[in-house]
């Protein structure tokens, strides 16, 4: 290596200080300089280079000249100025008269230490060469300040602008203006304010999906490893299906990883188009969002869920009802579906099998039913600028029951539920109760950190639920539904996870950052048609969107979530093991459907009579007290349900006792049922009245017409009774075409 030196007019072309020295390897020819590298040397005037380098000194720096990489040594003078910690990702720096003159890039360089790292690509000024650079960066490596730049990680104010700021007059301040890659050589001066996010939260997940939203030839070659995320387009609008860890805006820390900058970037003509999200998914939410091509569309659908609420009525109570007539007002509005998977956890009072049973008790009846309700679901949000949010299922009577908002959403689906831990373990809920399937699972579902596994420690089991919003609010599913007691899996701040540090979120690696469970799964509006109207206001015609409703609605769907293929593994996988999960396989099917009625032989060679045993349901006519049992057939070890409801004349008693005793005595008088455990899961009263007189009624063998049955209140001795199964059970087995059955959830009903 030797050295030699350059005229001045060169060095002003080349944008590089003349009191610079070059170390030049193999007779390099300064014209070889890759055209992307350009303009960074040649874009700067002679004016400009004299008031932006620092005089030479014996702080200066040496370039080691290559056909690719300059290295720049680390000898740089330290900061004056001041470095206040601003947080432990960000630092509030100050230029001193020590430190001019100085540009942007040495500022940061100076000021950070080790918390940024040194230029070290020659081509890093190049922000496609950095954008690649950034998809490979290690989370846990400093970043070059050329880096820290592109992702819009630092903020300026001039020092004019800073001292008034500090004079802190009210309605009069500067905001800080974001830098840019361009802004590398600007000069600061005396005074001038830095704010530096040396550590910004970076989302890689934007460099694995394909976001053009046209397709060319070289758009499909570079879509073919990647997953492409631009599902439906129309004229002013398109719908997306965001990848989760993903957020839809620009954050204050990062300008560049985020939904709205990655499509603008990949569209063509992104620098004059326009594009903006109509609608908000957090940033850990996955699935379909809707964003403007233009802005009349954008104003319409902004009208569009301002009325997404109106023409439901609803009464006082806690759980909601929804008139059939208001709910086909929903014509004009946008419908949005959501799935997610919830934890199911064990407690002191509720087992898990008791917990999907609730869940379940919360599923709506389908819209197209007009002879039952449909449940809505309420709470209030108190509003603030805080996460997590504060929900509550009353409202608050103090003086500021005013600052609580409206949340309304339906269940519309509970799927079976899916065990985690092996209850043959003694109730063990640590991670050596897992077998190797469910131990899968839960890696897929919970991210590891420094302490284990990110589930919680009493969640035993979890389930897919699909739920509908009417209202929406920030945080709304995941709020209501742990309210509830239901925990979406991953939801660090509502108990659907360990909470990770702050530090783990900042770094973003792929094995610190959870991941959340829900997905916007359906998504529907009206089509729109367009008028010019005149407006008084403006003065001037403008263009209106009016929901069409002789076209189709625009409708999109997703049909699987993150989650759907390790679940799909576990289950093809999953042999049962231990009671928990035999149990709840049991109250995810109908337990009666495959059981025998026909005579026996147990393994011990007893003789089991099950045609013996009571009917399925047993009701007598009128308004009676009514209990569920169950017992495990001692053949084929499945779950056999019993409905019956009495009159004190035949069961001997008043009480819900009496009629549980008298179905017990029944069963424990079965060859093979002796000693069989018979458990009472609930009650209430049941209001039966057949079309033709009839005392009991034997769904089994009996053709009298069934009549109108109704299933609600609760029992002091067994607590309120599954009326959903119950009602289920009556139904199947008096004959879906020849009886109506309805059940009340309320719980003031005795």
């Amino acid at each position: 290596m030797w050295k030699f030196s350059i005229a001045p007019g060169v060095l002003f072309r080349l944008a590089i200080p003349f009191h610079y020295c070059f170390h030049i390897q193999n007779a390099w020819r300064l014209s070889t300089i890759p055209t992307a590298s350009r303009p960074l040397f040649w874009s700067l005037s002679e004016s400009v280079l004299i008031n932006h380098f620092p005089p030479p000194g014996p702080s200066h720096r040496h370039y080691a000249v290559s056909t690719d990489i300059i290295e720049f040594s680390s000898n740089l003078p330290s900061w004056k100025g001041s470095t206040v910690p601003f947080s432990e990702y960000a630092v509030h720096v100050q230029a001193s008269s020590l430190d001019v003159p100085v540009n942007v890039s040495d500022a940061i360089l100076r000021s950070m230490g080790d918390k940024v790292s040194s230029e070290n690509e020659f081509s890093f000024i190049d922000s496609v060469l950095i954008a690649k650079s950034l998809a490979t960066h290690p989370p846990d490596a400093p970043m070059t300040p050329h880096q820290l730049l592109f992702l819009g990680s630092v903020w300026y104010l001039s020092a004019e602008e800073y001292q008034h700021n500090q004079q802190m007059i009210q309605h009069s301040s500067f905001k800080p203006k974001r830098l840019t890659l361009e802004n590398a050589t600007l000069p600061l001066q005396e005074g001038d304010y830095l704010r530096i996010h040396h550590t910004p939260r970076r989302f890689p997940q934007v460099y694995q999906a394909d976001w053009s939203l046209s397709t060319t030839t070289e758009d499909k070659k570079a879509a073919t490893t990647l997953t492409k995320v631009v599902v439906q387009q129309g004229p002013g609008y398109c719908i997306i299906d965001k990848p989760p860890l993903i957020p839809v805006h620009p954050t204050v820390d990062n300008v560049i990883e985020n939904v709205v900058h990655q499509l603008q970037a990949s569209s063509e003509g992104s620098d004059g188009g326009y594009l903006a999200p109509v609608q908000r998914l957090d940033t850990n939410t996955s699935g379909l969002l809707v964003l403007a091509t233009t802005p009349e569309f954008a104003a319409y659908f902004a009208k569009l869920l301002r009325h997404k609420t109106k023409n439901r009525n609803y009464d006082n109570a806690g759980q909601q009802h929804v008139n059939n007539n208001a709910m086909n007002a929903t014509s004009n509005t946008i419908q949005k579906g959501y799935k997610c998977l919830v934890c199911l956890a064990e407690t002191g009072t509720e087992s898990v099998v008791d917990a999907w049973q609730r869940l379940r008790n919360l599923q709506t009846t389908s819209q197209d039913s007009s002879s039952s309700p449909m449940v809505v679901i309420r709470h209030y949000l108190e509003q603030s600028d805080r996460a997590p949010k504060r929900f509550v299922r009353q409202r608050p009577t103090e003086d500021n029951k005013d600052q609580w908002l409206e949340c309304l959403l339906q269940i519309t689906e509970v799927g079976p539920p899916i065990a985690l831990y092996d209850d043959n373990n003694n109730n063990n809920m640590s991670e050596d109760a897992l077998t190797t399937s469910s131990t899968s699972l839960v890696n897929e579902l919970w991210a590891k950190n420094q302490r284990g596994s990110g589930v919680p420690h009493n969640v035993r089991a979890v389930a897919e639920v699909q739920v509908s919003l009417i209202t929406g609010r920030t945080h709304q599913i995941r709020g209501q539904l742990s309210e509830l007691g239901f925990p979406i899996v991953g939801d660090e701040q509502y108990g659907g996870a360990i909470p990770w540090t702050d530090r783990d979120h900042y770094q973003g690696t792929s094995s610190s950052t959870q991941l959340l469970a829900l997905q916007c799964c359906d998504l529907s509006f009206p089509d729109v048609d367009y008028e010019t109207t005149w407006n008084r206001k403006r003065c001037r015609d403008i263009v209106l969107g009016t929901p069409n409703n002789a076209r189709p609605r625009i409708q999109a769907s997703l049909s699987r979530a993150w989650w759907t293929s390790p679940v799909e593994k576990y289950r093809s996988s999953h042999t049962m093991f231990g009671t928990i999960d035999q149990n709840l396989e049991d109250e995810g099917d109908n337990a009666n459907a495959n059981v025998s009625t026909q005579p026996e032989t147990s393994a011990e060679g007893t003789v089991v009579r099950p045609d013996l045993l009571p009917p399925t349901t047993q009701l007598s006519p009128g308004r009676n007290k009514y209990i569920l049992a169950k017992l495990r057939d001692p053949v084929t070890h499945k779950l056999r349900w019993f409905v019956k409801s009495a009159a004190p004349s035949e069961c001997g008693g008043p009480y819900h006792a009496n009629v549980a005793d008298d179905l017990i005595e029944w069963i424990n008088s079965v060859p093979g049922y002796e000693s069989v455990k018979v458990e009472i899961t609930g009650g209430g009263r049941i209001d039966y009245v057949p079309d033709a007189a009839s005392s009991t009624f034997d769904g089994a063998s009996s053709s009298t017409d069934a009549g109108t049955v109704c299933v609600y209140g609760f029992s002091y001795r067994y607590g309120k009774g599954d009326h959903r199964r119950a009602a289920e059970i009556i139904q199947e087995s008096m004959g879906n075409d020849r009886v109506c059955v309805t059940y009340d959830l309320a719980d003031d009903l005795y």
